[in-house]
């Protein structure tokens, strides 16, 4: 079965005090805000190699499939093109179509690539196989109940890494979220954020596989794009296309998974 814990909130964090450290602090300030992890600071922070975020479950467990085979440690981080940004009234509904396409030859691709796995009959029977191979890595986890903004620029931030901070519930609008989200949050493990003190991801690279909500600022050299993130890739729900989305992603040569 899958496990579920909240982010560890801890004391003396220093290095999490100066990591997030507004930029606006003098550098007397900085040192108070490093001390005071002494005394009432508490962070709760999680540092896995790779951030897959994005709309896209069939992507984006791919990714962090191969990823994990690879020996990275993933966190899938769902989020959506939040409404103030959908360029037309219909955008969530054509997102979902494409990303619920399903055909024989979406099929014999994910086969390719995990060879593996047994040939998926359906998108639920690819969903449930990817997903209990990631759990079997050991190395995914899912953030449930949580989208997140981009820090650069405003806080000191942590070098060569990028800081993403949890946004607080009823602050998002959800509306478009992937409902195979909540099928998957029961089939992997979870990571939940608790909302209090203060709590970020500092990931060594993002992938993105749909487009970044308003709050994500993704010109980053940290950041990646895949699948329906690409620029300019047409928004058609068409198998052939959805196959060029999962080769976008792929990585050639990646080492077969074990037998689920």
């Amino acid at each position: 079965m899958s496990s579920a814990a909240h982010v560890p909130l801890r004391r003396l964090q220093f290095r999490d005090a100066l990591i997030t450290a507004p930029v606006t602090l003098t550098r007397t300030g900085v040192v108070l805000r490093v001390l005071d992890a002494f005394v009432d600071g508490i962070y709760g922070s999680l540092r896995p190699d790779l951030v897959v975020m994005g709309n896209d479950p069939l992507l984006g467990l791919c990714v962090a499939l191969q990823r994990a085979m690879r020996g990275e440690s993933v966190l899938i981080a769902p989020d959506t093109l939040d409404p103030r940004s959908w360029p037309k009234p219909d955008y969530a509904q054509n997102a979902l179509a494409i990303f619920n396409c399903w055909d024989e030859v979406i099929a014999r691709e994910v086969a390719r690539q995990f060879p593996a796995l047994p040939l998926p009959g359906s998108l639920p029977e690819c969903l449930t196989s990817l997903s209990q191979a990631c759990r079997d890595t050991g190395r995914v986890r899912m953030i449930d109940g949580t989208v997140f903004q981009t820090s650069r620029g405003y806080i000191r931030g942590d070098r060569r890494r990028e800081v993403l901070f949890p946004i607080e519930p009823g602050r998002r609008d959800s509306a478009g979220l992937n409902p195979a989200w909540k099928f998957l949050a029961r089939r992997l493990d979870r990571m939940y954020f608790n909302h209090r003190e203060l709590e970020f991801i500092s990931a060594g690279a993002v992938v993105l596989t749909s487009h970044p909500s308003y709050f994500v600022d993704a010109t980053g050299t940290a950041y990646s794009f895949v699948g329906q993130a690409r620029q300019d890739k047409p928004d058609v729900v068409d198998a052939l296309a959805r196959v060029d989305d999962l080769r976008s992603a792929s990585y050639e040569g990646t080492p077969q998974c074990s037998q689920v």
